[in-house]
């Protein structure tokens, strides 16, 4: 496994707040650097939550795109629904993530970690 983590997460402003929380422990429960992308309906709405996590000597970078909306793609009606558009970024990762980046794990934006994440992420990219 290299020196550094790389995750993604998508999710829209609704979501700030919890992805923080995860995104502060996946860092608290790693041993390794961290660099987060992530998918976002407003990433100025996220500015603050970033410059806070910045702060962790684990963080290696945090690279927020903004999710542009392809006109030939149509989302399920969400009115009585718990699911948002941001449910659907996660398909789109191909058009945001840098083609250099050879390993990448999803993350959902709404989860906490309390073991050692590093180990679980050597283990998950060694069975690919």
């Amino acid at each position: 496994m290299s020196n550094e983590i790389k995750i993604l997460l998508c999710f829209d402003s609704n979501y700030n707040f919890q992805a923080e929380v995860t995104m502060t422990s996946l860092i608290q429960n790693s041993s390794v650097s961290i660099s987060f992308y992530i998918i976002h309906d407003n990433p100025e709405n996220f500015d603050e939550m970033k410059s806070r996590l910045l702060n962790y000597d684990k963080v290696n970078e945090i690279n927020i795109y903004k999710f542009k909306k392809r006109a030939e793609v149509t989302f399920p009606n969400f009115d009585e629904s718990h699911m948002t558009e941001a449910t659907y970024y996660r398909l789109f990762i191909a058009d945001y993530i840098p083609n250099d980046v050879r390993e990448i794990m999803y993350i959902d934006p709404d989860i906490i970690c309390i073991n050692k994440f590093d180990e679980l992420y050597k283990r998950t990219m060694d069975n690919l």
